[in-house]
């Protein structure tokens, strides 16, 4: 059986497959759309927030109305002990603490600096830091608002207030300037549930194979992995696209290298399938569950979520063995940057390398568990 007739095999296999039907066409769209509308909100919002306000002015009240406007920021309680901020924290009603002291109007009225001060939970890293920065924006456009009339001349011995920030900074944020956890997110997920998706599905229609044939010319192999490649392929362009019309996702790049390293990758994984295989000796419970061991921390070892810079050796090796690492750099760089084709070159070599490096063990060593007979 030459590639071409091991494909339409492959592909009648999966046909006549309910459930695998539904993992190389439905599934995966469902599974896209059910991430996009858990992040459809865009980017964390009404956070719970307590407020001290121990300076009970016009001007305390005046920025307590403009901290409970900022979008990321719920105020759930207003007290004048910080003890009993303290107490909501620690119970997990609230991720921060905004606290105004006695004496905030007197000072910006004199000109000397008033300090606010902000208290939030980095145990939840996501929700403290966006409380930290959306009160820190509250404040900063408050101190905009007000009036330079109301604010006493310099003089030698009373500098101007702007006087006690020498040097100015202007933050912007690049490429997710919405803060979109949805935009940000979605497509790195669904990638990977993709790749461990084809990983497991190939590795055990490698195993049918040698269960049910043996030993078999490698176009047989080529052909049944090439299915897979395929169909997981236009599964991932698919769901991009639809996301692009129905979403308004857009793509800074080139769509079409994209479709490309998502080839190249997806060939990697029906690969390194393949010597997976070999690894677990034909037993296909132990080669899927290597697999899912390997692929699993996708996400937390690609340095797509979390860096990886500074993570132990053992880490960044992982990071490095894995196709989806390499992949994910480009479709990031394509999605958001718009980077030049020439950037892109040295990772598609090496998401080749990827299908080239482990062919010849993982073609030798099922040719060796298939001389022992099927399994």
């Amino acid at each position: 059986m030459g590639w071409a007739q091991a494909f339409r095999h492959e592909a009648g296999l999966v046909w006549r497959s309910r459930w695998d039907r539904a993992l190389v066409s439905w599934l995966p769209l469902a599974g896209l759309a059910l991430l996009i509308w858990l992040f459809s909100a865009g980017s964390t919002r009404q956070l719970p927030v307590v407020l001290v306000d121990n300076d009970h002015s016009a001007l305390s009240r005046a920025l307590t109305r403009e901290i409970a406007a900022a979008p990321a920021v719920r105020l759930v309680a207003q007290t004048d002990s910080l003890d009993e901020a303290w107490s909501q924290v620690r119970a997990g009603h609230a991720f921060g603490v905004v606290h105004i002291p006695h004496g905030a109007a007197r000072d910006a009225a004199r000109g000397s600096q008033a300090t606010v001060f902000v208290f939030y939970n980095n145990s939840f890293y996501t929700a403290g830091g966006a409380v930290a920065r959306d009160v820190s924006a509250a404040v900063m456009n408050f101190n905009a608002t007000l009036s330079p009339l109301a604010r006493p001349p310099a003089t030698a011995d009373a500098p101007s207030p702007q006087a006690a920030l020498p040097i100015a900074i202007t933050a912007t944020s690049l490429f997710n300037s919405r803060l979109s956890y949805e935009w940000g997110l979605v497509p790195v997920i669904y990638s990977a549930v993709l790749n461990l998706t084809m990983l497991v599905m190939v590795i055990a229609a490698y195993s049918r194979v040698l269960g049910r044939e043996g030993a078999v010319p490698w176009q047989r192999l080529a052909g049944v992995g090439l299915f897979y490649v395929m169909a997981f392929s236009v599964l991932h362009s698919l769901g991009l696209v639809a996301a692009m019309g129905l979403r308004g996702w857009t793509v800074s790049g080139s769509l079409a290298l994209m479709w490309v390293a998502q080839w190249l990758m997806y060939a990697g994984y029906a690969v390194i399938g393949l010597l997976f295989l070999g690894l677990g000796k034909g037993d296909v419970v132990r080669s899927l569950s290597t697999a899912s061991v390997f692929a699993g921390p996708a996400l937390a070892y690609s340095n797509a979520l979390f860096p990886t810079l500074g993570a132990p050796w053992f880490t960044r090796f992982w990071s490095l063995l894995m196709p989806y690492t390499t992949y994910i750099r480009l479709q990031g760089q394509q999605l958001y940057l718009a980077a030049p084709l020439q950037d892109a070159w040295s990772t598609l070599v090496v998401l080749a390398a990827f299908i080239v490096v482990p062919a010849w063990p993982a073609w030798a060593m099922y040719r060796a568990l298939a001389r022992k007979g099927p399994t």
